[in-house]
């Protein structure tokens, strides 16, 4: 299973099987916001994570990447951190968001003389209130304190932000996130929102094979959010305004809707205490947020995708498969392990034996609403990808037609648990699978894996490989090398 991140390994799967991997403790605080730690005094750290249920699938059409500028907008500070006079700031504020907006109307009419003049008033404007901003406060303070692994990410169903802590320093993190998710500003917004865009350009427009994979996310989803690209189409993100982050942020950036992972050296009582002191006082959301609706309408046909550039060629064979905590998922997950890595089955067709490609990957990337099971080949020049795309369906046709070997199965199995057993435990592997599945489901599901991969048989191995490795539940794309071609 991938999650948006010897003799010995077989003993530790089989001693595991049947227990709880982890021991976790819970907590739901009056306003919705649901706490989850682990204890662990091996040492003075605590890993800390806070993640809101928010990402490109909750946005609307025209509004795409304001989820990923959030995340970007709570590293500027609040009305106490990352400002030495919040009032002067703000004073300049008005002007500022009128000048851009002025700046976007004349750009859409393609008034660039116009448009130079707005934004070269409101950039003036900008110099000026940045002598009222102190620039990146918040990871200074995190760093005084002795916090390493500052991070924070967006994908399509969550946002997450990231620290680790010295145990004597948790209630930083107390008081700085609980002031980002109450006292927003949105500072800099506009300034940011270019940053954002030239990231955009680096990702998808100037990448070797950003829009090749933008295009196949689109193709695999008709109609799930999914398709939305994280960090959202340049032409919204050119509109998006400080309202627009704003009305984001009231909706989604609420206790009820986020959740906190601590894994490390805690004391329940102090920890809860520190939380109920600091996040208690914060309001709830008054909007209701509920699951998606849509789904992905049956395919009519198969799907494909070919690009020619010159660059490196590539195939990427996909397959839709079930939400975490559908039963199916643990199979899909053996298959993963038949046909994975260099011991796998498409390595050694494609690589060791027909000497097509140069890497093979086949992962079952299991998420909330839908999953894929996703294989991809790395081509060698001159290599047909309909060439490889045949081996590979071939591959996936013997796993319909022909029953694994039980040694094979019990093999794989034991790799399969002790890969996900191993992911647990780093203190930071723990926190973000706590966080990943509590956010698609529940994090009980960790504590259940172990069995239900063990309960997979060769049958179901068949029946699963006939059931999503059909013609019409494939994508196929494709980047065949064209000397000369676009880059």
């Amino acid at each position: 299973m991938k999650i948006i991140f010897a003799v010995c390994i077989v003993c530790l799967a089989c001693s595991l099987y049947s227990a709880d991997l982890v021991q976790v403790k819970e907590h739901n605080l009056n306003n919705g916001l649901r706490v989850l730690f682990v204890e662990d005094h091996n040492t003075p750290l605590v890993v800390c994570r806070l993640y809101y249920k928010v990402g490109s699938v909750c946005e609307n059409i025209g509004k795409t990447g304001l989820s990923h500028m959030l995340e970007h907008m709570m590293f500027k500070g609040t009305k106490k951190v990352g400002v030495s006079d919040f009032a002067k700031e703000q004073a300049y504020t008005p002007a500022i968001d009128s000048l851009f907006l002025l700046a976007d109307a004349a750009r859409d009419q393609d008034d660039t003389v116009h448009m130079a003049l707005y934004k070269k008033e409101a950039e003036a404007l900008v110099e000026k209130q940045r002598q009222c901003i102190k620039n990146n406060e918040l990871w200074s303070l995190y760093q005084k304190e002795g916090g390493t692994n500052l991070n924070a990410y967006t994908s399509n169903l969550m946002t997450a932000y990231i620290v680790t802590l010295p145990s004597n320093k948790i209630e930083l993190f107390m008081w700085l996130e609980s002031d980002r998710m109450a006292n927003p500003v949105m500072r800099e917004f506009y300034t940011e929102r270019d940053v954002v865009m030239e990231e955009r350009r680096l990702r998808y427009e100037n990448s070797p094979y950003g829009r090749y994979y933008e295009s196949l996310d689109a193709m695999i989803y008709e109609a799930h959010p999914y398709r939305i690209p994280t960090i959202g189409y340049m032409s919204d993100l050119l509109h998006l305004t400080r309202t627009d982050a704003f009305n984001h942020f009231k909706t989604y950036y609420v206790p009820n809707n986020a959740i906190i992972v601590f894994v490390g050296d805690v004391r329940e009582d102090k920890l809860m205490a520190m939380v109920e002191k600091y996040f208690g006082p914060v309001a709830p959301g008054s909007t209701p947020i509920k699951n998606l609706v849509t789904v992905d309408p049956d395919p009519v046909g198969q799907r494909r995708l070919v690009v020619k550039k010159d660059v490196a060629p590539v195939v990427d064979i996909i397959f839709k498969t079930p939400a975490l905590g559908h039963p199916d998922i643990y199979t899909m997950d053996v298959i993963e392990g038949v046909l994975n890595k260099e011991s796998g089955r498409l390595y050694k067709r494609l690589v060791n034996e027909q000497k097509m490609a140069t890497n093979v990957s086949a992962g079952n990337y299991v998420t909330k609403y839908i999953s894929t099971f996703q294989i991809h080949v790395s081509l060698k020049n001159g290599v047909s990808h309909g060439a490889a795309e045949k081996i590979v369906l071939a591959e996936l046709e013997k796993l319909k037609k022909e029953p694994i070997s039980v040694r094979e199965l019990e093999k794989v199995k034991n790799t399969v648990t002790a890969a996900e057993i191993n992911g647990l435990r780093s203190n930071e592997g723990l926190a973000d699978r706590l966080a990943y599945y509590e956010v698609c489901g529940s994090w009980k599901l960790i504590n259940e894996f172990a069995d239900n991969v063990k309960k997979v048989t060769r049958d179901q191995v068949r029946e699963a490989a006939k059931k999503y490795f059909s013609e019409t539940n494939m994508v196929v794309g494709a980047v065949a090398n064209t000397p000369g071609a676009r880059q």
